[in-house]
């Protein structure tokens, strides 16, 4: 069957195969964007939960809520890139080893941390928890099978590799059809109307499709730096507070004049994009995206001490942004190396 499905790769059109070799460093600075973003909305939840998120303009305060849809952005990036990496590998087994070997190692570990500490350390739902429900969710968790159950999450942010691990299902699904009945178009509509179905039950789903679209056709509507100008600041807010306030499926207009900034070169965008800092946070945006929920529990148990001898509300959330700013992204970057790139190789070795 791999070697029957390898020699078929027909699912890739033109644009997958364009894409399929090719490195995007503005699509590595939009993760440390997104990863950015989803870190600073965490702090404003964190700090308004435990009390000490000081009073501001609430349209300041309505904005700052919104930056929790940059997850989306993760998902158009990952709608652009999957497929292409499906192409490039041209095996079903070698695809889920490259996504198991990038996923599974820091969600494991962390997965593992989380459970032996966190009884003991009081984090969230796993105090005082008995050993039956303990071990559900152990297993539940692992397998993210929890989301579907509706049971609750150990790692706040994992309900995201749910999604991702249900859209390379479906990626190789589509392989795996095109691949036995020689019909392309026909294959492919079955795929899209299936996928549609996906995104009307579970409408977080619609940023891969747009992703899956700019990989496919890669518009080549160009943008003119006068208009790049005036169209990203305001679709950049409009993703944010259509996704929120209004429905993810109609932000995805605005996320396409983002993305399309994002992938043309020589835009402000893509430069702004492909600076070190954004390149940086880029590389380490996986880690950034998984560790920075526990990193930011140490911080909002300082905080929480610090209210209770009597700090000011203002002056503990400066501390707690101070400590948020800086620790994230040096643990984010040990994390990296010693899983991402360390760990990752040595199962690599053993896998292949």
């Amino acid at each position: 069957m791999a070697n029957q499905v390898a020699s078929e790769p027909v699912i890739v059109g033109r644009g997958f195969e364009r894409t399929a070799d090719k490195f995007y460093p503005s699509i590595q600075g939009l993760r440390g964007f997104a990863a950015a973003s989803v870190v600073l909305v965490h702090a404003y939840l964190m700090a308004n939960g435990s009390g000490f998120f000081p009073r501001m303009p609430a349209a300041l305060m309505v904005g700052w809520k919104t930056l929790g849809e940059a997850v989306g952005l993760f998902f158009v990036i990952s709608g652009f890139v999957i497929p292409a990496s499906l192409f490039r590998h041209r095996s079903l087994t070698r695809f889920f080893i490259d996504r198991v070997l990038r996923i599974m190692p820091l969600f494991v570990t962390l997965h593992l941390l989380v459970f032996s500490i966190g009884p003991f350390v009081g984090y969230k739902w796993l105090h005082g928890i008995d050993f039956f429900h303990y071990t559900l969710l152990f297993f539940t968790n692992l397998t993210f099978t929890a989301l579907p159950l509706g049971l609750p999450l150990v790692q706040r942010n994992s309900w995201t590799l749910t999604y991702e691990w249900a859209f390379y299902f479906c990626v190789a699904a589509a392989w795996v059809i095109v691949g036995r009945t020689q019909r392309r178009r026909s294959a492919l509509a079955l795929i899209g109307l299936l996928a549609i179905g996906l995104c009307i039950i579970f409408p977080a789903c619609w940023p891969f499709l747009l992703g899956l679209a700019f990989a496919r056709f890669l518009p080549s509507l160009y943008m003119s730096r006068r208009l790049e100008i005036v169209a990203v600041p305001i679709s950049l807010v409009l993703y944010f507070y259509v996704a929120q306030y209004v429905s993810i499926l109609a932000s995805m207009a605005f996320a396409a004049v983002l993305f399309r900034a994002a992938l043309q070169d020589g835009t402000y965008t893509s430069r702004f994009l492909c600076t070190r800092p954004m390149q940086f946070l880029g590389m380490i945006s996986y880690s950034i995206y998984l560790v920075h929920p526990l990193v930011m529990f140490a911080g909002e148990m300082i905080g929480h001490k610090f209210v209770h001898w009597g700090v000011s509300v203002p002056v503990t959330f400066i501390i707690f942004m101070i400590y948020t700013i800086s620790v994230v992204p040096i643990m984010s970057f040990i994390s990296y190396e010693l899983v991402e790139v360390r760990l990752k190789k040595l199962l690599r070795v053993r896998l292949t």
